[in-house]
């Protein structure tokens, strides 16, 4: 059964990425689902019984699921005849306001539009979630825009995962009626940590440990931010699913003192609140939705499959927002990462004797080169450059990394309570996160930090991803003939 879980995810993603990529119309999408269909139950009333008949069959059918999803998420836009004038309306604030430098993007919904609008407003106003406000200001839509290394980003795709039809750029504000939400109350909750770590922590330890904690990476500064994308470690400032694992895990230890089925429906009432708090971004929601199926099935006495979890999560995802497929750079990257770790992982770790087990540090560094891998041929194209110090990078860092989000946290709460405590751990934390900032400045400024690369086609993506897969399927048939087939989280019955 596993088998077919797995042959049906890859047939449901293709078909999204096939409708996502070209446009056949509901006459083809109808075919291809009555095929679907007919196939399966020809396969359910026996008439073909093999395997491998049975694998088609079904792949067969979630293209087809597949294909129709996109082709139903994608809306018949009709451009607004007020493009290029200016209006005027009254929209709510439906995300938390994204302070940039030198703005702030607020992202709204009006009665007086089909679709989202994004406001590039002043940075002077206090902006909140669900505030009703007016703009005034000239209408545009969203366009695509080349990147310093040649790649066009495909602006107008990555706001339509959000249902972001239009822009609005420095237009008048005027803030309308303020409202108290949950959400907005949680939102509220984050700032004030946030200002707490700003008192005890110095610049940039302060900001570095907002994006570890809560994701809050904006005051880190263009050149330091940049200088963690150059040494592939940007992934524990945005919070990714490394960090959301690590808060799991907090979570989980703190209710430890609890019967087991009440600690974990509150872990996944815990996940939820915080998901919301840091955002909700494609990489959080994956990572939250892996760590509350895990919870589900210890509730229910059954047997935690990662891989299984991630195929879950990744189905539920697309099935709600197609889009993040191929639009969303974070869901793809934090995806791709998270199945390398699973399958490249447990593989590595034999071929790493030599790396002592203290600290766990063999199994981080396993860890570490799984992933690293794994994003590799994807951040390569997506980028255009590759880091070449992001594994030492990665090793140097990642170990200390739950100690410094443990410390940082206790230094925020206490600081909203009780000084002496929280200097303590603040001081302690100020150390850790200098020691991140010093490896990543160190590193980054090398020549061969990292190297540019030309444009090259999608196909070559697909092909080295290809050959991943089979250096994998050997590596398993290696490891199965030592009888350690159970270490395998990906390898199951094909009933």
């Amino acid at each position: 059964m596993h088998r077919f879980v797995q042959v049906a995810f890859v047939a449901f993603t293709l078909g999204i990425a096939w409708r996502s990529l070209y446009d056949f119309g509901w006459a083809f999408i109808f075919m291809l689902v009555v095929t679907a269909v007919l196939a399966f139950v020809i396969r359910a009333l026996g008439v073909v019984r093999t395997a491998t008949t049975s694998f088609m069959l079904i792949g067969l059918l979630f293209v087809a699921i597949g294909v129709a999803r996109m082709h139903i998420a994608v809306p018949q836009i009709v451009l607004d005849e007020r493009l290029g004038s200016k209006v005027s309306f009254v929209g709510t604030v439906v995300r938390e306001p994204d302070v940039r430098e030198t703005y702030t993007n607020l992202i709204l919904e009006s009665e007086d539009f089909a679709h989202r609008i994004l406001v590039r407003a002043p940075q002077y106003q206090d902006f909140r979630y669900k505030d009703e406000v007016r703009i005034t200001g000239k209408l545009d839509i969203p366009k695509n825009f080349e990147g310093d290394t040649g790649r066009v980003f495909n602006y107008q795709g990555y706001l339509a995962k959000d249902d972001i039809r239009y822009i609005i750029s420095f237009p008048e504000v005027e803030i309308l009626v303020r409202s108290e939400t949950l959400t907005g109350f949680l939102f509220k909750l984050k700032r004030t940590y946030l200002d707490s770590l700003k008192r005890f922590l110095p610049e940039p330890s302060a900001a570095l440990a907002g994006g570890i904690t809560v994701g809050e990476r904006r005051s880190l500064g263009e050149e330091l931010t940049q200088a963690f994308r150059d040494t592939g470690l940007i992934h524990i400032v945005v919070l990714s699913g490394y960090n959301i694992a690590i808060i799991v895990m907090f979570i989980s230890a703190v209710l430890a003192f609890l019967p087991e089925k009440p600690r974990f429906t509150v872990a996944i009432i815990a996940i939820a609140l915080f998901t919301i708090l840091v955002g909700a971004s494609s990489t959080v929601v994956r990572a939250a939705l892996m760590g509350s199926i895990g919870a589900v099935g210890a509730m229910v006495k059954r047997t935690y499959s990662a891989l299984h979890a991630l195929i879950i999560a990744g189905f539920v995802m697309l099935l709600w927002n197609p889009y993040l497929l191929v639009y969303d750079p974070s869901f793809q990257l934090s995806f791709v990462a998270t199945l390398g770790l699973l399958l490249g992982a447990p593989l590595l770790v034999p071929s790493l004797k030599f790396i002592p087990e203290k600290f766990a540090l063999r199994e981080i560094i396993a860890a570490t080169v799984a992933t690293q891998i794994a994003v590799l041929p994807l951040l390569a194209y997506m980028m255009g450059e590759v880091s070449l110090v992001a594994l030492a990078v990665n090793a140097l860092v990642l170990p200390i990394v739950p100690l410094a989000m443990l410390v940082v946290f206790l230094a925020g709460v206490a600081g909203l309570a009780n000084y002496a405590v929280a200097t303590l751990f603040a001081i302690v934390a100020h150390g850790l996160l200098t020691y991140m900032i010093k490896v990543v400045e160190t590193f980054a400024v090398l020549p061969f930090a990292k190297v540019a690369l030309p444009q090259f086609s999608l196909w070559i993506v697909g092909l080295a991803y290809v050959i991943l897969g089979g250096w994998i399927v050997v590596l398993a048939r290696r490891k199965s003939s030592t009888k350690q087939k159970e270490n395998l989280p990906w390898v199951g019955s094909q009933e």
